[in-house]
């Protein structure tokens, strides 16, 4: 459950996790999952609800 949710990103139940070591990328989760499905590895100059909204739910 690292990271934390973006109500104003998505409804979607994903968590977003900045890297300490690597704080432009972030990557988007969902922790409702065994294992862990990674939704997207992206940098933080990416339109991310632009991305987040074209991809399968």
């Amino acid at each position: 459950m690292r990271g934390h949710s973006r109500k104003d990103l998505t409804k979607r139940t994903l968590r977003f996790w900045t890297l300490t070591r690597y704080p432009n990328y972030t990557i988007v989760y969902r922790p409702d999952t065994v294992p862990v499905q990674v939704v997207a590895v992206l940098h933080g100059k990416r339109d991310v609800q632009r991305i987040l909204n074209t991809r399968q739910q």
